[in-house]
Order: structure tokens, then C-alpha cells, then sequence
């Protein structure tokens, strides 16, 4: 209990990031309105005479939806702003405090996060209504549940390329990095099932499909595997946070070489 308590303030503070401007409130829903007016008007023109790998528009609209819903809730340029700790030596601070770097970042995110979701979750749902989709409350069980799990692995895998900034100088490269491999492989511009077969079923087992993929198509059509799911992203939940541990170490000890 204490030490969540020692981390919570990062938690208000990744709160009041999103909250203390009414621009960033404002930016954050125009962005994600104009998104989803211009991805409905895009799909529906390609799905205006066929169907594409067995989706059609209605289900289609409920991926717009989530897609864009769940890529929006992490928007903190983490890597930038862990970099600058890196170079600047501000890293130090963190180290004779006894607190844990990463979780500063982890928890900050989490107030992002929620933060974001009380933002955005209006503006999703008000699109759902406009789109006459039907959702059942089974699947919106499993899509939240999901959705946590995969906000939880996105934060990992950006905080995980941010250490790497320890090493690597240019974070702008490392930043184009993450956003292509999430942006292409999470699901994030269009539905896996467009993929290769072959690709397809490489991704199956990584953990990008599950921050919005795999959440997005159990909240259109269930699913039988949901709990195999789960224990996947929670398997790789675990992976990174051993990674971030291990690679954090090495950080601190290339400190204390270099006299920090």
C-alpha cells in the first residue's frame, strides 16, 4: 500500500497533464472526430460494391470506432521526453531517490490513460450510436478487460524503447520505429486479417495485435479463445516488465562506471 501510494502521485500528475489545458482537451477530440469522419468516408467507398477478407462496412464501422478509440488513449511522447532525461544526466535524480524510474513513467501513463478515457469515451460511444451497430454487453466485457490489458503492453513497449535512448542518441528514429511497427502490426490502420496469411499467423502470437486488433474484433464478434487471449497479453505484460528490469539495470550500471 505504500507503494502504490509513493506512485499515485504520478498517477495525478499523468492527470493533470491531460486536464490542466482545455486546448489538449480540445485538440484530442477534434483529432479523433476528424478521424473518424474521414476513415467512414474512406471505407465506405471501398466497401460500397464488395466485401474485404469477410468484413463488411457494419462491422467495419465498429472497428473505425475502437481502432481509433484505443490509439488515442497513449499520446504521451514518452521516448522524447525519457531521452531528454538520458542526456541531460537528469536521470540522476531518479536514481538516489528511492523510487524506481520506470515506474514513474508506468504510472504516469496510467493517469494519461484514464485521463484520455474519460475524454474520448463520449465521442466513441456517440459514434456508435450514429453508426447503428449493435454490440453485446458479453462482448464489451471482454473488449474492456482486453482493451486494459492492451493500453498496459503499449505503455511497456514505449517505455521500453525509451531506455534505449540510453544508448541510442536519436529518439526521433527509435519514435518512427515503434509508430511503424505499431501503426502496421496492433491493427492500428486497418484489420490484421488484411495481411498475408502467412504474416498473419506470425503476429498471431506477438503482443501487437493485442493493444487494438484483438480487442476491436472480440467487441464486433466475441470470440471462443477470449481467455487465451488474456493470458497472452498478460504473458507479455510480464516479458516487457522483466525486459524494462533488466535493461534498466544496465543503465544503472553504466551510471556508476561513468562516475554518475
Amino acid at each position: 500500500m505504500n507503494t502504490f501510494k509513493k506512485y499515485a502521485i504520478w498517477i495525478k500528475m499523468g492527470s493533470k497533464i491531460q486536464f490542466h489545458d482545455i486546448g489538449i482537451i480540445f485538440d484530442l477530440i477534434v483529432m479523433v472526430v476528424f478521424r473518424y469522419i474521414f476513415l467512414s468516408f474512406l471505407w465506405s467507398s471501398i466497401f460500397k460494391y464488395n466485401e474485404i477478407a469477410n468484413w463488411t462496412m457494419n462491422s467495419y464501422k465498429i472497428y473505425i470506432g475502437s481502432s481509433v478509440f484505443l490509439s488515442c488513449l497513449i499520446s504521451y511522447p514518452n521516448i522524447y521526453f525519457m531521452s531528454l532525461d538520458m542526456r541531460s544526466g537528469n536521470i540522476i535524480n531518479y536514481l538516489i531517490k528511492p523510487t524506481y524510474y520506470p515506474y514513474h513513467v508506468i504510472y504516469k501513463n496510467i493517469g494519461i490513460a484514464a485521463s484520455n478515457v474519460l475524454i474520448l469515451a463520449p465521442v466513441f460511444i456517440v459514434y456508435l450510436s450514429f453508426s447503428n451497430t449493435n454490440i453485446t454487453a458479453e462482448n464489451l466485457f471482454w473488449f474492456v478487460l482486453l482493451a486494459i490489458m492492451g493500453v498496459f503492453t503499449y505503455i511497456l513497449f514505449d517505455i521500453l524503447m525509451g531506455l534505449l535512448t540510453f544508448w541510442f542518441e536519436n529518439s526521433w528514429g527509435l519514435n518512427i520505429v515503434k509508430q511503424s511497427i505499431l501503426t502496421f502490426f496492433s491493427g492500428s490502420m486497418f484489420p490484421l486479417d488484411f495481411l498475408p496469411k502467412q504474416l498473419n499467423d506470425i503476429l498471431k502470437y506477438s503482443p501487437f495485435p493485442g493493444i487494438i486488433y484483438r480487442p476491436t474484433t472480440i467487441l464486433i464478434n466475441g470470440s471462443y479463445n477470449n481467455l487465451f487471449s488474456l493470458f497472452l497479453q498478460i504473458a507479455w505484460i510480464l516479458i516487457f516488465l522483466i525486459l524494462i528490469r533488466v535493461i534498466f539495470r544496465s543503465c544503472e550500471k553504466d551510471v556508476i562506471i561513468y562516475g554518475g
